[in-house]
């Protein structure tokens, strides 16, 4: 994560009123330690973010679980950032 996006994180953390809970699916990926370092960081710049984490044995992508439905396969940076964290509010 680079520092503007750390930025964006923060000013947008100070805007929330209310906690905020998303699920980290971990497996046998590869992938799993960037999604975990990712949601460590997240955690870290947003105090009222709750993270559950959920192992899976199967060998499918880690994931990043928000509300019923939706599942970030793929970590949120750059321009996805923007749009990650709309669906977290």
């Amino acid at each position: 994560m680079i520092p503007e996006e750390e930025k964006q994180i923060k000013e947008w953390s100070s805007r929330l009123s209310e906690e905020i809970r998303i699920e980290l699916v971990l497996t046998k990926d590869k992938r799993t330690d960037d999604f975990r370092e990712f949601c460590e960081t997240l955690s870290e710049l947003v105090p009222n973010l709750r993270i559950t984490k959920e192992k899976e044995d199967a060998q499918v992508p880690p994931a990043i679980r928000v509300g019923s439905g939706l599942r970030y396969q793929a970590i949120p940076l750059g321009t996805k950032l923007e749009p990650f964290l709309k669906a977290l509010e």
